[in-house]
């Protein structure tokens, strides 16, 4: 099978912000960037830290695949929540926004992140069974029902109605990654729980994993 046949997985990383200054999910996409799986086609994407412009590529990226009849059967989201102690399993996007600075230094004002919107969308991930093999390879995860307010949960959200809106049959959620020793500016101190940068590859390696296996598993 040629490349261009295999199917279509787009995961998304976030750049450095604030006192994150190395951006573990930005990291994770450039080495998957780099290392992809044989039985996919990985498409990577390292989005800024911003609400005019973090999750508008992504959505005219997925809405291009769906017009040209070669759409994504996954699209998996990953953010960094520095106090974190395991790996957050979102389990929904909520249609809200806190005034919280961005990296272009536009501080929104509290309220819906889409008007007319759902308040809440839920991931189509099968968290289950990720949950359940990243617990099987030791590493320390948890479902959580909370993305945050701030743009980890927007660009969650956003994808969720996006897709819904245009038909599409992509699986979409977040994965919230803790950080490692070179998560934050050395002034900024070492956070509170870090795990080595070895133990987030072979996270989102599972995750890919269990993603291509519900996929073949359905076609």
């Amino acid at each position: 099978m040629g490349k261009e046949y295999l199917p279509r997985l787009l995961l998304t990383g976030f750049g450095s912000f604030g006192p994150v200054t190395s951006n573990p999910s930005e990291r994770l996409i450039l080495h998957f960037r780099a290392n992809a799986p044989g039985d996919i086609l990985l498409e990577t994407m390292v989005l800024p830290v911003s609400y005019s412009n973090g999750a508008e590529p992504v959505v005219r990226l997925l809405y291009d695949a769906e017009l040209e009849r070669r759409p994504f059967f996954a699209v998996l989201m990953l953010g960094v929540a520095a106090g974190s102690e395991v790996w957050r399993l979102e389990r929904y996007g909520r249609n809200f926004r806190g005034d919280r600075r961005d990296s272009d230094g536009y501080s929104p004002e509290a309220g819906p992140l889409i008007s007319g919107a759902p308040d809440c969308l839920s991931s189509s991930l099968p968290i289950e069974s990720l949950y359940n093999r990243l617990c099987d390879k030791k590493i320390p995860a948890a479902i959580s029902d909370s993305a945050g307010d701030y743009l980890c949960n927007a660009l969650l959200f956003t994808i969720l109605n996006a897709l819904s809106n245009c038909g599409s049959l992509a699986k979409a959620g977040f994965i919230h990654v803790p950080a490692d020793k070179d998560t934050a500016a050395p002034n900024f101190g070492v956070p509170l729980f870090s795990f080595p940068f070895s133990m987030q590859i072979t996270a989102v390696e599972t995750a890919l994993d269990v993603l291509c296996e519900s996929y073949y598993g359905e076609n």
